[in-house]
């Protein structure tokens, strides 16, 4: 099966083992053809985890613009989501951004991920209604 019609999960596994393996630069066209293919009627999570495992990719291999880009797409998703794996996920991004932090935009970005990162930590609210 030619790696273009593989499912975009599957791309986004392969690209996370790459980037474990020490092959950042490996794996970012693996994510580019899992992003061009991701449906619409995804989980958010399950997105918002490929996006975060692209943008540390990228950070990793030294594309400070596209980890940026990626990042932001990333940020733009998850405001009301709470999971550990995406939260594990955001630690690892934010300390390969880091090396730019003088940079005032990445600044910016990792004050927001820091901010995002605490609220995974915050107890779900509870819903109004019968107690």
């Amino acid at each position: 099966m030619a790696e273009e019609r593989l499912p975009a999960d599957v791309h986004m596994e392969t690209g996370a083992t790459r980037v474990l393996l020490g092959e950042a630069t490996a794996a970012i066209p693996i994510f580019e053809a899992g992003r061009s293919q991701w449906p619409e009627s995804s989980q958010t999570r399950d997105h918002v985890l490929f996006l975060t495992r692209m943008a540390t990719a990228y950070a990793i291999a030294g594309e400070r613009e596209q980890a940026c880009t990626v990042t932001e797409d990333a940020l733009s998703r998850m405001q009301a989501l709470r999971s550990s794996r995406v939260a594990g996920q955001l630690t690892a991004l934010r300390a390969h951004l880091a090396r730019w932090s003088t940079d005032p935009y990445v600044a910016d970005l990792l004050t927001r991920l820091d901010i995002l990162s605490e609220s995974f930590s915050l107890p779900a609210s509870q819903p109004q209604g019968d107690r």
